[in-house]
């Protein structure tokens, strides 16, 4: 089971927490952790969770493996037995966040009648409540994607391509077997929009773009 890292305090220069020189930034929503997999070694799951809850309330740029190691309680080379860098740490929550969401979309359909309107109402529900349910998570994937290096970028887009084609499929059946009923391009544009706004941009225009807009000037990596 996930680790509960709810309470975070920051040193002045929010690199190294301390005893003494500590800023209570109070205490955190839990978040639930949705990541950890049965065959992850021990501490695993613990510093995923504390990186979740960190990440979401400094951004990326913001926290250092000491602060995740703070909120895991755990020495930061505890964290280095498990992951090289703390970027191999943000790929592991962005791409095991998307990976899980493309299964259970497929899980939806699989378990849903062979229905356009049925099969619509199952994978939009389930979107919905696993965002609701793992906001952190969410938050992470949506805000951070543009911290991932472009090859872990790619990999990333290229799992929320295939499940947004999914909820495509869904809709593009829906309206040439009447499930949908349309009177017009407004119409169908209507339920299709329904499926995109899960999605957001669909495509990185290029290496020098952030989901449609230019990297910010100065960001760290």
């Amino acid at each position: 089971m996930c680790h509960d890292p709810t309470f975070i305090g920051r040193s002045d220069d929010m690199k190294e927490p301390t005893a003494r020189a500590t800023v209570a930034y109070g205490r955190l929503p839990p978040a639930t952790c949705s990541l950890e997999r049965s065959d992850d070694r021990p501490n695993v799951g613990k510093i995923l969770e504390a990186a979740i809850v960190v990440i979401a309330r400094f951004g990326y740029h913001g926290t250092s493996i000491r602060d995740i190691a703070k909120a895991a309680e755990i020495s930061p080379g505890t964290i280095y037995n498990h992951f090289e860098s703390k970027h191999e740490l943000l790929v592991a929550i962005i791409s095991r966040g998307r990976a899980s969401l493309l299964e259970a979309t497929e899980q939806a359909l699989f378990e849903t009648p062979k229905h356009p309107a049925a099969q619509f109402r199952a994978i939009v529900g389930d979107h919905v409540r696993r965002h609701a349910t793992y906001p952190l998570e969410s938050l992470i994937g949506n805000s951070e994607l543009w911290s991932l290096d472009r090859t872990s970028r790619r990999l990333v887009v290229s799992l929320r391509d295939g499940q947004q084609r999914m909820f495509e499929r869904v809709v593009s059946d829906g309206i040439s077997q009447g499930s949908f009923p349309i009177d017009g391009p407004i119409e169908a544009a209507n339920h299709r929009a329904v499926s995109a706004s899960c999605f957001g941009p669909r495509r990185i225009q290029g290496a020098g773009s952030r989901l449609g807009s230019t990297r910010p000037q100065g960001a760290s990596r």
